[in-house]
């Protein structure tokens, strides 16, 4: 899991979360009030029905924080806005002195913007536009003309429910600006239809990016003034931005290269500047560069913040220049605060995996990002705030909050879960674990919202958001109840990963899982957490490949342990009732666990002959199918070893462990070497591999059988006391495996949960990459 997914494409995942990667500061948009006229035409009474619209406006934003939980607040809310909607209409319509094209074309705007910010309408708000666009388009005022057809375009991708007349408009937008010879909007538009084109299906999406592409290149490669534009700097880097999330890192990368090679810091906002920092930071955190690269990123972040933002506003003016027309265009962006908490998000999931010094960077670094987190809330929170917000956008932005909170948490347990070693960790804080109602943990709080969403409580709104995370929370709810030996739940939750990424629709690969996907996958790209049209299928693959393999040692385990409890019942057992309806009981299960397993093997032989993973993966996978067959008499295949990276172990609990067997298996004899260092180099590898086990039925026992076996095959060098102390060890853990496994099956009470889980019949799909 890396990067957020959010993503995370990789966890972040990168990508998340993360994962998978964007940024948070992606959701800037031309500002609505940008360019507003001071109405120089209005009459007496039109300035009053207009002083009457503002002080119900302005009566309303007032209300905002406490409508947000309080339903009869918020009608009082919507009364006020539909007022002010109400007054702007009539100087519309009023017979008084006629209007100037400026004047009226505003207030048309201006209907159009409270109707966006304020109401759901956004085929009315659209109508306005359009009527507003008409007037200037007449007269040719080309600032104007960029501003609402800019709207419009916007509006439409948000809507996005007839792609083919949202591409019309576009064109006409390039025509109209062709015509004027305004060659930065000319890009501009067609840097808006191609981002219309990526909210659209997959394969039209893949090629849209190719086409960002080469705009920003071409565009850069035109030279001053347009390369040095503020205008084109954002849309590159809302390209590059998508190009990180998709997985296009090739691209990514020559186009970050090449617009440093055009552009320095002091052409460019300092709010623009510090998002290309970031965006940089979360490339080679991805693509897992060497840490000293890394860690200069991070160095560049924080020389920035300390010397280049006090000049950061959260919104700035930028002058087109366009022919005759220097044009103001006025841009939103994240506050610093919120810029702050991103750089704090994404150094901590750098930092993952990098704390075997015992300093727990990531952790210590996500647990600053909760704090700036929970002040950021309060701040919207407060009545004493002096940010005006519209309904709509508090309650976006609260969400946006809590589901970078829940991230956070994520990956804090993931980090307290996963040990320097790689393998799951046994002990953890008693916080954070902790079952009591009184107590907050960041493991009770991932319970309660699967709960929550098992019963259909989490709400459409909030599913926009929050989906993303089921699998990544699925996980570590399986990590928890592995390290508890609390098997079934375990394998409960890694079937539940395992179904989201099957081919069968569900929540996560279902695009129609949402009534309107256009719409959820638009407010999914502008709030800095992806779209549906766009999978991180690297992360989901990863996550997939996780779930199977810890499903398969898991059920494993179960065949095993079934078949040896139902071989130690004897016929003077089949007498006593209890135990006869004991003995049919684990029958039934033998024959589920045994049917899943067969279902298994089928999916993780899929995974070795047809998915592009990574070598890690093969090898484990290679490793519990050769543990299947020891369970079945037969012998491991001998088949050469090379070790895996460092830096891909600590994807599963299991790896490092298997990494090492597969390496104590692979040492063979060699004559120059000799006996003696032949059998000490296997015996010191095998206990190494003791020493990464985990808690939760691990390979020790299998380890401990080959070391005995290895000792009494070469007995000059090992004592009898130390064989039968071996001995000893192993009859003690496969008892304590035994009672553990009895507990969990005989008194937790889940059984059914074991006998409801489904055989698996699909892989993961492969990641449409073109490069």
């Amino acid at each position: 899991m890396e990067g957020d997914d959010t993503v995370l494409s990789n966890l972040v995942q990168s990508q998340d979360d993360s994962s998978k990667v964007q940024t948070g500061e992606e959701s800037q948009e031309l500002d609505s009030r940008a360019m507003s006229s001071s109405f120089q035409s209005l009459d007496l009474i039109n300035q009053k029905l207009l002083a009457h619209a503002e002080l119900c406006l302005e009566s309303a934003h007032l209300l905002t924080r406490d409508a947000i939980n309080n339903s009869t607040i918020l009608s009082e809310y919507h009364n006020l806005v539909q007022a002010a909607l109400h007054f702007l209409i009539c100087i519309t319509k009023s017979s008084g002195e006629p209007l100037s094209v400026i004047d009226k074309a505003q207030l048309f705007y201006k209907i159009s913007v409270i109707l966006q910010e304020e109401t759901e309408e956004v085929d009315l708000a659209i109508q306005f536009l359009n009527k507003a666009d008409a007037l200037v388009s007449r007269d040719g005022l080309l600032e104007y003309m960029f501003q609402y057809e800019s709207a419009i375009c916007s509006l439409l991708a948000r809507e996005g429910t007839q792609p083919k007349m949202i591409s019309n408009f576009h064109d006409n937008c390039i025509r109209k600006f062709e015509n004027t010879n305004s060659s930065l909007f000319i890009y501009y538009f067609k840097f808006l239809k191609a981002f219309n084109v990526t909210l659209l299906d997959k394969e039209d999406a893949y090629r849209a990016l190719d086409t960002l592409t080469e705009l920003s290149l071409a565009a850069l490669q035109s030279g001053k003034p347009i390369a040095t534009s503020p205008l084109l700097q954002l849309m590159i880097t809302k390209t590059l931005n998508i190009l990180l999330y998709c997985g296009r890192y090739k691209s990514f990368e020559n186009l970050y290269q090449l617009l440093w090679e055009h552009v320095t810091p002091q052409d460019m906002p300092v709010q623009i500047h510090g998002a290309l920092l970031l965006h940089s930071l979360i490339f080679h955190t991805i693509n897992q560069s060497d840490w000293a690269t890394i860690k200069s990123k991070m160095v560049l972040l924080k020389e920035f913040l300390k010397k280049d933002t006090a000049h950061w506003t959260q919104s700035f003016v930028v002058h087109i220049q366009e022919t005759s027309s220097n044009v103001p265009v006025t841009i939103t962006w994240a506050s610093l605060s919120r810029f702050k908490l991103l750089i704090y998000f994404y150094s901590a999931l750098a930092y993952l995996h990098r704390s075997a010094d015992g300093n727990d960077r990531a952790i210590k670094l996500l647990k600053s990002c909760e704090m700036l987190i929970s002040n950021e809330i309060a701040k919207l929170e407060s009545k004493d705030s002096k940010v005006v917000l519209s309904f709509e956008q508090l309650q976006s932005q609260k969400m946006w909050l809590n589901y970078l909170s829940m991230a956070t948490k994520i990956y804090q347990l993931y980090e307290t879960f996963i040990n320097a070693n790689g393998v799951l960790n046994s002990k953890l804080p008693t916080d954070w674990l902790t079952e009591s109602e009184d107590l907050p943990s960041p493991l009770k709080e991932l319970r309660e919202f699967i709960a929550d969403y098992d019963a259909g409580k989490v709400s459409s709104q909030e599913l926009v958001y929050y989906h993303r995370l089921l699998p990544k929370i699925y996980l570590i709810l399986a990590f928890h109840f592995q390290a508890k030996g609390k098997l079934l739940r375990a394998k409960y939750f890694y079937d539940r990963i395992l179904h989201l990424f099957s081919r069968k629709p569900h929540d996560l690969n279902d695009e129609n899982f949402f009534e309107q996907p256009r719409a959820v996958s638009y407010a999914q790209m502008i709030s800095g957490i992806g779209g549906i049209i766009y999978e991180p299928k690297e992360e989901q693959n990863q996550l997939y490949c996780i779930a199977l393999l810890n499903y398969h040692k898991l059920n494993l385990y179960d065949v095993n342990k079934l078949k040896s409890d139902i071989s130690g019942f004897s016929e003077e057992h089949s007498k006593d009732r209890d135990f006869s309806k004991k003995l049919a009981r684990k029958k039934r299960m033998q024959m589920n666990v045994v049917q899943t397993q067969s279902q298994l093997d089928i999916s993780l032989a899929k995974i070795i002959n047809s998915l592009e993973t990574q070598p890690h993966i093969l090898l484990a996978s290679r490793l519990i199918s050769q543990l299947a067959n020891l369970s079945q008499g037969s012998e491991v295949d001998a088949f050469s070893y090379e070790e895996p990276p460092e830096q891909h172990l600590y994807w599963s609990p299991i790896l490092k462990n298997i990494a090492v067997f597969l390496k104590a298996d692979s040492v063979s004899y060699s004559k120059e070497a000799g006996e003696e260092a032949f059998v000490k180099e296997k015996i010191k590898l095998y206990k190494q591999c003791l020493s990464l086990g985990d808690r939760a039925f691990s390979l020790d026992p299998l380890v401990l059988t080959r070391i005995i076996q290895l000792k009494e095959q070469f007995p000059i060098y090992f004592s009898e006391q130390e064989i039968q102390q071996d001995k000893v060890t192993l009859s003690n853990l496969t008892s304590s495996s035994k009672r553990t496994h009895d507990a969990d099956v005989d008194n937790a009470g889940l059984e059914h949960e074991l006998e409801d889980i489904k055989p698996i019949d699909n892989t993961p799909s492969k990641r449409a990459r073109n490069e």
